[in-house]
């Protein structure tokens, strides 16, 4: 069974396991985090880094976005007023520069990135103020992942060419789909052409790599648009795709209430979307990067996917190796020194923590060798489908197989179930290591729930995350 090869999981095996989980962009996820956890507890780790030498990365949010999409997950702020992102730049240098005098060295960058909101809506000299800043106060390594993710709505060929010039070197398009109909549905007003004249400009311009954002599991996406746009994507021939399922939570993000829930298609269609497109990358050269990516084979994060060592993070399936990330601007989530930090969400928040010279973090958590352990299995399971048991135990001085006997008992009773339906088991029977097998691959968070401690607390009425499938 190859990776883009979907035929033996069954409407039955989707029922079971299709279930609300976490997407484990860490661990413990972000619903852990804790005011407990404040800005002197991120003072006492940023010294530590400082003391360590260690090579950074950095996540830079801008929140502003033109309109609100309908399925955006994300923290945003609408925005007409460039006096407003004039004061949020001005707010945002102001926080690398307490960064930089805490770390009290100009640390290696090794990746740099700028999510949203839509960091494109910020004019370019507000863009160009902040890489300055960055690449004074911190050291930019030659060949360094300097990325950025774009909406073709409010970006124009020209402003690519600008980013380029910045020293952005990776870009994201934002296509999520090309039909007309299922982007009026979203809420999401970008022809065709504009997104084809952003990608051509990116490539003209020089960018090492262009990838492209898509999404299934949209409004009046049917099989043969959703067909139609793969097609679309695969002439243009991206050096890496995302393809994230939807997640419909409009009693968590109120925008999405603008959604037509008759037009969703049901679970056994989703699916087949994703399923479609399993198939027509790997007919077309792309790799299965992680549970949601596709790379081509010569690009890094293929190559790194081909030989163990992919790495994922708040920022995205990575071949940066660089676990310490400093967040910037409101909202953003840094981890350094086996603890993840959050600043606030609110502007006028940030502005006068900023304005008090204080670093503005609103909460975290701090990782007990448990979490450590844990999510060391996690982020092997996500990134590479297996966990070396040597290398694990290596690493944390212990048993696996002792430590971790009931979750291993879970998975065995997994594998009995599916042998006693005629299915398909997600792991395979543990020698030396755990490995997915290639249906596990696609439930891989339903594998990686097994090893979380903290799912078993959830009592919540409502679900607090995504379906797994």
């Amino acid at each position: 069974m190859t990776t883009h090869s979907t035929e033996f999981i069954t409407p039955e095996l989707l029922a079971r396991y299709d279930v609300p989980g976490p997407r484990y962009t860490s661990y413990p996820t972000a619903l852990e985090f804790h005011e407990g956890v404040d800005e002197s507890h991120y003072l006492q780790h940023l010294e530590k880094l400082a003391a360590s030498g260690d090579a950074i990365s950095m996540y830079v949010h801008i929140p502003f976005c033109k309109s609100r999409c309908h399925f955006c997950g994300c923290h945003t702020a609408l925005c007409n007023d460039t006096s407003e992102m004039t004061a949020y730049v001005d707010n945002l240098l102001a926080e690398l520069s307490l960064l930089a005098k805490r770390v009290s060295q100009r640390l290696p960058l090794v990746a740099l990135h700028f999510g949203g909101g839509t960091p494109t809506y910020l004019p370019d000299v507000q863009m160009g103020r902040i890489m300055d800043k960055v690449q004074k106060l911190f050291d930019v390594q030659p060949g360094a992942e300097v990325s950025i993710e774009v909406n073709p709505a409010v970006s124009s060929p020209t402003q690519v060419s600008f980013l380029r010039s910045l020293g952005f070197n990776r870009i994201s398009v934002g296509v999520q789909d090309f039909n007309p109909i299922v982007l009026k549905g979203i809420g999401r007003h970008q022809p065709k052409e504009t997104t084809l004249a952003i990608i051509d400009a990116a490539r003209a311009s020089g960018f090492n790599s262009v990838n492209l954002d898509l999404v299934y599991g949209l409004p009046f996406q049917t099989p043969a648009s959703f067909a139609h746009t793969l097609d679309e994507v695969l002439a243009v021939r991206p050096d890496r795709v995302a393809l994230y399922s939807f997640a419909y939570i409009p009693w968590i993000r109120d925008n999405q209430s603008h959604i037509d829930e008759t037009a969703l298609p049901g679970r056994d269609d989703k699916f087949a979307f994703f399923a479609m497109a399993m198939k027509a990358f790997g007919q077309k050269d792309y790799l299965q990067i992680g549970m949601d990516h596709f790379a081509l084979c010569e690009d890094e994060l293929g190559q790194a996917a081909s030989n163990g060592t992919l790495f994922r993070n708040f920022m995205g399936y990575t071949v940066t190796k660089s676990r310490n990330i400093l967040g910037v601007g409101v909202s953003s989530i840094g981890y350094v020194d086996s603890a993840f930090f959050q600043n606030v969400k609110d502007n006028n928040t940030y502005y006068q923590r900023i304005g008090s010279g204080l670093l503005p973090v609103e909460k975290g958590v701090v990782l007990s060798t448990d979490d450590l352990m844990r999510a060391q299995v996690i982020t092997e399971l996500m990134c590479n489908f297996r966990l070396d048991f040597a290398a694990f135990e290596q690493r944390f001085d212990i048993s696996f197989e002792r430590v971790f006997a009931h979750e291993l008992g879970q998975l065995k009773a997994q594998r009995e179930a599916a042998a006693a339906g005629n299915e398909l088991a997600f792991t395979e029977p543990p020698t030396h290591e755990l490995k997915l097998t290639p249906v596990g691959r696609i439930f891989v968070r339903n594998v990686c729930m097994v090893f979380d401690r903290y799912l078993k607390n959830k009592t919540e009425n409502r679900p607090l995350f995504s379906r797994t499938v």
